[in-house]
């Protein structure tokens, strides 16, 4: 009884791939943005630089990203921080949103994968309250060991 290359895919190797793929795809593109990041800070753009000026602004003409993805607008715009920080601000606070975002996608995979549940609900217990007749008084008290002289 040999089971074909289909057959051993399918049953073996596909459930495998269906968890842990998925994580690892997460974790590649994680990883994948913050060296996105740091490649824009270095000058490094997705689509090469081209020269660009900004109604005679800017001369010579600075490098800037041909493509204006985030990490690019965070490269061209570094050295302009003092002049307009927004222009820094805006794509690094859109890139911690999404990375944030990410990372929790990727904890609650983790968490799927090994069976761990997250938050747990607190199960308030109901505080018994003593009847009335139950109440024991100063005058109701007695020793445990009565000792008579």
């Amino acid at each position: 009884m040999e089971a074909n290359h289909f057959h051993i895919l399918r049953k073996q190797l596909m459930p495998y791939l269906r968890s842990y793929g998925l994580l690892f795809f997460v974790q590649q593109f994680l990883s994948t943005l913050l060296v996105m990041m740091h490649f824009g800070i270095f000058g490094l753009y997705l689509g090469g630089p081209t020269q660009m000026q900004i109604f005679g602004y800017d001369d010579p003409p600075k490098n800037a990203s041909f493509s204006n993805e985030w990490a690019g607008l965070i490269g061209q715009n570094f050295n302009e921080f003092r002049m307009a920080p927004w222009a820094v601000f805006a794509p690094v606070i859109c890139f911690f949103i999404v990375i944030l975002i990410v990372n929790m996608m990727k904890k609650e995979i983790e968490e799927n994968i090994t069976g761990i549940q997250g938050v747990k609900k607190k199960v308030m217990k109901k505080k018994e309250i003593p009847l009335p007749h139950e109440i024991k008084t100063a005058r109701a008290f007695e020793f445990v060991e009565r000792v008579e002289s």
